[in-house]
């Protein structure tokens, strides 16, 4: 009786009368409860009185376990708090959110599991979302709630590294260029001038070179100096746009270093910015609550139907080659087995490491590193280490009984986006005693020859000189030459047409990440 009657003194302002934080008002509740139930023979007079002179003792915060979603709930209070800013939120709400505590048990449960290991300062966070809605479905912000309260998902910013760079590909399919699109890969490539008006220097992880490779297969080894060339090619301006669009919510710089994920976002950010590729194109707000109730008055519903950010076709194409960095890249032991797409980021010196990834049904974002700084990590985890592990056990987990699901592909078909062949004039052949000679004007078609052949002008045929007799020297053998095939890549027709990697893949650290 002694602690319903405490509950029941402070339910109009219980965080104002919490009996730790203020006990002197906190006592006055309790007293007042107490008499008002003996004036209406509620309780006995002498058992109101003996109960008042003996007050229930508080308990101290740090032993108070809050079992259920304990950062995700403190988001919630604090949306409650933007959306309901008087009093009524005191008056008995129902709160509907979009937390699925299944799946936030089985976030929390594999985030033990995978971080059981890990020494400290070194720490992560997982958030879930829900493709159709932008809800949270599971949010894990830190190890220990009841003694640390920073919600590592949403708070500072930290380098995405190489998980950045499928805005970089979303800019360039959306400009109408194909991911078969091959390109130099060298251990070091420099963009003159990108860096302030120096010379910006890209490197592969470890110094790895490559021969020329696609754009799709340099997503699947995370290759530096292929996306540094994208970059030029797309402008750091367009990377910039296209993942404003998608929802990062951050002010981002256009450099070229963005390309490499040398600026700041959080785990919900990036999260919220994959959720778009999943859902086909279109961007939706994360979100923690869906409707807020006062008996049957309706407060609060939250807008879900989001807004297109890309075409279907730019998200399709950028999910067609982010399904190869699970099955044949960088992120393996991300694969759960089913159609998934992601992508593996890895910061200078070990700093971070990420796996941000997605299904039809749900997308999940993993990060680690330190809460403090960005020192290098014990192991130099990567993120296709611990990231992907702990991604690959939750969505499998999670998704245990639901049907799998493929991308849909855009209405009508997937185009086929094709890059233009460079055009390489005709040769012309003259016959004997004939020479070749520009034309005036260039013909409009570009493969139409440039030359035409002309016969000298008649003169009068001197008197050749005597000259000694010689073996005479035969005449060469002209040879015409075929122009060298430029290579034509493959169209994307269906997911299951991407070609095989053979190399190991290797996972990138970002050695320019957090270079100023």
């Amino acid at each position: 009786p002694a602690q319903a009657a405490q509950i029941a003194g402070i339910i109009p302002a219980p965080s104002a009368w919490d009996p730790a934080d203020n006990p002197g008002r906190a006592h006055e509740r309790y007293r007042y409860v107490l008499e008002r139930m003996a004036l209406n023979s509620w309780m006995d007079a002498g058992e109101a009185g003996r109960l008042a002179a003996d007050p229930p003792a508080t308990v101290a915060k740090r032993s108070v376990q809050i079992k259920e979603s304990p950062f995700f709930l403190a988001m919630v209070e604090r949306r409650l708090s933007q959306l309901i800013p008087d009093d009524r939120i005191y008056r008995g709400l129902t709160v509907t959110t979009t937390l699925d505590l299944g799946i936030q048990r089985f976030a929390e449960s594999a985030y033990r599991e995978h971080f059981a290991g890990v020494a400290a300062p070194t720490t992560g966070a997982l958030v879930a979302l829900d493709p159709g809605t932008g809800g949270i479905r599971a949010l894990v912000g830190g190890p220990d709630y009841a003694n640390d309260q920073l919600n590592l998902a949403e708070g500072s910013g930290r380098q995405p590294g190489s998980t950045f760079k499928p805005f970089a590909l979303a800019a360039w399919v959306e400009m109408g260029r194909s991911p078969e699109s091959y390109f130099t890969a060298p251990a070091t490539h420099v963009i003159p001038e990108g860096d302030n008006g120096a010379d910006y220097e890209v490197h592969n992880y470890g110094g790895a070179g490559y021969p020329e490779l696609s754009l799709r297969e340099a997503t699947w080894r995370s290759v530096n100096t292929v996306y540094a060339q994208v970059a030029e090619q797309v402008t750091p301006q367009r990377i910039v746009d296209i993942a404003g669009r998608a929802g990062i919510g951050r002010d981002l710089r256009p450099e070229y270093s963005l390309v490499l994920g040398a600026q700041e976002v959080t785990p919900l950010g990036l999260a919220g910015a994959y959720n778009t590729f999943a859902s086909g194109g279109v961007a939706r707000e994360p979100i923690t609550v869906l409707e807020i109730r006062e008996g049957d008055r309706v407060l609060h519903t939250a807008q879900t139907q989001g807004r297109r950010a890309f075409s279907e076709q730019v998200a399709y194409t950028v999910s067609d080659v982010l399904r190869g960095v699970l099955t044949s890249g960088t992120g393996a032991s991300a694969d759960i087995g089913r159609p998934a797409a992601g992508k593996t980021g890895t910061t200078q010196d070990y700093g971070d490491a990420w796996f941000a990834g997605y299904t039809p049904h749900l997308t999940a974002v993993v990060w680690m590193g330190h809460r403090d700084d960005r020192a290098r990590m014990e192991g130099e985890p990567t993120g296709g280490d611990l990231p992907a592990q702990l991604w690959g056990s939750f969505m499998a987990t999670a998704l245990a009984g639901v049907e799998p699901l493929d991308f849909p592909a855009p209405e009508g078909g997937l185009k086929v986006v094709r890059p233009s062949p460079v055009a390489t004039p005709t040769p012309v052949v003259c016959a004997e005693g004939q020479t070749p000679s520009p034309l005036p004007t260039p013909p409009d078609d570009p493969a139409a020859p440039r030359e035409v052949c002309v016969s000298p002008s008649p003169t009068e045929t001197p008197t050749p000189t005597p000259t000694p007799s010689s073996t005479p020297t035969p005449t060469p053998t002209v040879t015409v030459s075929e122009p060298a095939p430029t290579k034509t890549p493959e169209p994307i027709i269906t997911p299951t047409a991407t070609p095989t990697v053979s190399p190991t893949p290797t996972e990138e650290a970002d050695p320019d990440a957090g270079e100023d």
